[in-house]
């Protein structure tokens, strides 16, 4: 199920790449620490709990997980994120809409799991940027990709005590103007970086 895109998305969002001193002033906006059921700085059983039939592959010899879950007809992946830095604790969830069947399950089955894929707030994959913006407001940082796609970020006034007190934020990624991707996950980088 895993491919090379989501693995550059986790990297670049590891690496505090969607973070800095780029937020516009007062951005923070209202967000639920809860997406797709899941809460940032759960356990990995809580994940196994609400999906039973998960996926868990491995993505670096350090201890990096995604447990992946899909809807094959719509083509939407659905990524829960394990790093070594913060053991049996999810940090990300990332969802997309890929171009092809990608979804296998343990045996090599094509599943379709019926995921609801919209937050808290109502925002689904597909969504124009206007839906997003009526929803949260400006976004904190507006990011131009070279493949001329957008990304919008908004960033939580509330932190995750569980994981070092990390803001959550939410990543939305447009293509021809539709949300083809959101990502939900703790600015845990940017925390550490801070206590050193």
């Amino acid at each position: 199920m895993f491919d090379k895109t989501l693995l550059l998305l986790i990297l670049l969002i590891a690496s505090g790449c969607f973070s800095g001193n780029s937020d516009q002033d007062g951005c923070k906006a209202e967000l639920h620490n809860s997406f797709l059921n899941i809460k940032l700085g759960d356990a990995i059983v809580e994940v196994e709990k609400a999906y039973p039939l998960i996926y868990k592959n491995q993505i670096s010899p350090l201890g990096d997980f995604l447990y992946e879950t899909c809807n094959q007809k719509k083509l939407e992946v659905v990524s829960f994120e394990e790093n070594n830095h913060f053991k049996n604790k999810i940090v990300s969830v990332v969802t997309r809409v890929t171009k092809e069947a990608i979804c296998r399950d343990a045996n090599g089955a094509l599943p379709d799991f019926g995921v609801d894929i919209v937050t808290h707030e109502g925002i689904r994959l597909g969504m124009a940027r206007a839906d997003i913006e009526n929803t949260y407001g400006r976004p904190c940082v507006v990011r131009s990709m070279k493949d001329g796609s957008t990304g919008l970020i908004y960033r939580s006034k509330e932190t995750v005590k569980e994981i070092n007190s990390s803001t959550p934020y939410y990543f939305f990624h447009l293509r021809d103007g539709k949300i083809s991707g959101i990502t939900f996950a703790l600015d845990w980088q940017n925390t550490l970086s801070k206590k050193k």
